[in-house]
């Protein structure tokens, strides 16, 4: 009979290729675009196709920033949070009541004009288009804040309830373009607070339309273009962490690297932030990853504040860094830049009866044409596993490898692109006990103290 260690071991290592083999010609690198970088002054929040720019000041005061100038937003003594901006400096947000409830509103420059609700308490506003129509979501039952939410359309004054999939939970709607379409997410049975896998929704002419698998809760929002292509992140890969994916035309693209989607527009460009990185922005571009640091004046200030991610696209390119309070403007200069392996943030952690799944990264080439090859044993030879995610059992590295629990161990990663560039990167493995054993350790550590303190007494 073969033990769970043994089913382990002889397991050694799972390996998902998501790699395409080696091409057979060589392909030039990738030139992309420069950027310009211009200071707004303040953290840019959200911008508009024609370059208007929301933004906010370091007590909260909120800006709109258009034409070179920035001026206060008026809000005409309402207490609003602002979260969308449209070519028209038409803002929405969320008004905080004076008895202490949020409602979303809308801020022109002849006064702001609360929406009203779905029958509840509560509503907030997410996004705008160019024709003042509002999307967000709103609690339907004066009873429970946060249980019962339903995505809402708020147009030419009315409030209208966009409805949920049959058999599923509360529904938000995130984004909306110039031809209405509304693009949002539809959450499980158990609440607003339901966080996991939910489903990715479109909203056209009073129909709903399920895009496919989203991860909901902690992940945040999903983004949607003018031509109703929608980006967000799906637990799909093989990988620990959701992938960012594109639904369009009933597909579920993986874009291979798990980031939060902030921006897209209507070439597919799409701006999102690393998950586990607070200052990894970075710009997918037809398969391609930059990140922003490496398309920008090297002697541009480090962010303050890193935790901040606002940033959006438009369709003239234009994207708002939140974290360095800058609007970029592609420029015509393109610049070759080298191909930089990733093998992720921080050290990992693997005890020896579970599996330990690394999922790579690759800068500045095409990820789909890239050959991924790992040194699992750290003996400097790339043969031990292929492909863009693996897995290995932490078994193999006690067992096989002769590893000790509360020892670290090194992993490298080689990347190969068609041109015959190579970069590599490593990360540090930390071999930690079974959660029993950790349990064990821990009562008698308290055994000794209370020991200690018997002897003392």
């Amino acid at each position: 009979m073969i033990s769970a260690r043994g089913v382990a071991r002889a397991a050694v290592v799972a390996v998902v290729v998501v790699a395409a083999c080696l091409a057979a010609f060589s392909v030039p690198a990738r030139a992309a675009n420069k950027y310009d970088m211009t200071n707004l002054g303040m953290w840019p929040s959200a911008l508009s196709e024609s370059g208007v720019i929301l933004g906010f000041g370091p007590s909260r005061q909120q800006f709109i920033w258009q034409s070179g100038q920035a001026t206060m937003l008026d809000t005409f003594g309402y207490d609003v949070e602002a979260h969308d901006i449209n070519n028209n400096a038409q803002v929405v947000g969320d008004w905080s009541t004076p008895d202490s409830r949020w409602r979303a509103v809308l801020c022109e420059h002849t006064g702001v004009t609360p929406l009203g609700t779905l029958g509840g308490l509560y509503s907030y506003a997410t996004a705008i288009n160019n024709s003042g129509a509002v999307v967000g979501y709103s609690d339907i039952n004066p009873i429970s804040q946060f249980g019962e939410l339903n995505a809402f359309l708020w147009s030419a004054g009315h409030m209208s309830n966009l409805g949920t999939l049959p058999g599923m939970g509360p529904s938000i709607a995130w984004d909306i373009n110039d031809a209405g379409q509304v693009a949002g997410e539809v959450r499980g049975l158990g609440g607003a607070s339901a966080g996991g896998i939910g489903r990715a929704v479109i909203w056209d002419n009073g129909t709903i339309r399920d895009l496919g698998p989203l991860a909901v809760g902690l992940y945040g929002p999903c983004k949607m273009n003018g031509r109703g292509v929608v980006a967000g992140l799906a637990p799909i890969g093989g990988a620990d962490l959701p992938h960012t994916c594109m639904y369009t035309n009933g597909t579920v693209t993986d874009l291979r690297f798990s980031g939060q989607v902030t921006g897209i527009n209507d070439s597919n460009q799409i701006v999102a932030y690393l998950l586990g990185s607070d200052d990894s922005v970075v710009l997918w571009d037809n398969g391609t990853l930059y990140r922003l640091a490496d398309l920008v004046p090297p002697e541009q200030p480090k962010p303050q504040v890193t935790w901040l991610h606002f940033n959006q696209i438009n369709n003239t390119g234009q994207i708002i860094w939140t974290q360095r309070q800058s609007l970029l403007t592609p420029t015509a200069e393109l610049v070759d830049l080298p191909l930089v392996a990733s093998v992720g943030l921080g050290r990992k952690r693997v005890t020896p009866e579970s599996f330990l799944t690394l999922d790579a990264l690759a800068f500045n080439r095409k990820l789909s044409d890239l050959q991924w090859a790992w040194d699992l044993n750290n003996d400097g030879v790339f043969t031990d596993a292929y492909g863009q995610t693996v897995s290995v059992a932490g078994a193999y590295l006690i067992d096989d490898l002769g590893l000790e629990e509360w020892q670290f161990h090194t992993i490298r990663l080689q990347v190969t692109a068609p041109d015959g560039s190579v970069s590599t990167d490593q990360t540090e493995v930390y071999i930690l006990p079974e959660p029993a054993t950790l349990s064990l350790l821990a009562l008698g550590g308290l055994a000794l103290l209370r020991r200690r303190r018997g002897a003392s007494s």
